[in-house]
């Protein structure tokens, strides 16, 4: 699948706080983007559900996201579809993505799996900065091998995803994946092994009792999968799941959101 020109998009969203809500400050967004109106929420943050007008990533694509969070704001971003990395003759496509919190605000980013065809080149830089200890974060990622119904499974050319993760301007957590199949065994020991899909999932800014941890390792325990919780440098997790499939990783990431928002609104 083809296109004549390859999109340089951007999406931005700013959010402010005004009777104890929060609103969007400002909207903007370029094909193939777009965005749903925003959803309220029950506890009065806002969600918005990202679109991809196009039939999925090509190459050359070079995409753009900022969010920006005000004071005591709350937002959830959600995906509509699977984000479909399509297979490039040459070249490669990349995103950045560049997220700020403010104090006591809190984003859920929440996308669909990525699904990088055979032959496909993709290169993923987020930056997210946290200005202070409350500022909360949720942000989670499902890797796929590729198209496994058409036996694509680890035939793409390249997958890199960075994260860097910043509290107080002081770097706490970095990710740098690296997923070459030309010169990585991604089948082996230490590495996706018998599994398909590798699912991370980042949480900061909670205040966690002991038994709170329990909760959300019985989320894990219950799953079945091949997952464990780790903590990290200023007071955040990780959470690292390998799967057969993305079903059960969206399953239990959603089951974690859910605990934290409880935890979180009885705080």
């Amino acid at each position: 699948m083809s296109r004549p020109v390859a999109y340089t998009a951007k999406l931005e969203i700013s959010t402010k706080f005004a009777d104890n809500q929060t609103y969007p400050a400002s909207t903007y967004y370029t094909p193939p983007f777009k965005l749903t109106n925003f959803f309220r929420r029950s506890n009065g943050g806002i969600e918005y559900m990202l679109m991809n007008a196009s039939a999925g990533i090509m190459a050359h694509d070079n995409y753009s996201i900022d969010l920006e969070l005000a004071e005591n704001t709350q937002l959830l971003i959600s995906a509509q579809s699977f984000e479909k990395i399509h297979s490039m003759p040459s070249g490669e496509a990349r995103r950045h993505t560049q997220i700020k919190l403010d104090a006591n605000s809190c984003l859920i980013f929440n996308p669909l799996p990525s699904i990088p065809f055979a032959n496909s080149a993709f290169t993923t830089t987020t930056d997210i900065h946290l200005a202070t200890a409350t500022s909360r974060l949720i942000y989670s990622e499902i890797i796929s091998s590729g198209r496994s119904l058409r036996n694509e499974n680890f035939v793409f050319r390249n997958y890199t995803s960075l994260l860097n993760i910043y509290l107080a301007k002081r770097l706490v957590y970095r990710d740098n994946c690296q997923l070459n199949p030309e010169q990585q065994d991604l089948t082996t020991i230490g590495m996706f092994e018998q599994a398909t899909h590798l699912g991370n999932f980042i949480f900061y800014g909670f205040e966690l009792a002991e038994k709170d941890l329990d909760k959300l390792q019985q989320i894990l325990n219950e799953s079945q999968l091949d997952c464990a919780i780790s903590q990290l440098v200023g007071n955040g997790y990780l959470i690292r799941v390998l799967a057969t499939g993305s079903e059960a990783t969206l399953k239990v990431f959603k089951a974690l959101i859910n605990q934290l928002e409880e935890l979180a609104s009885a705080i």
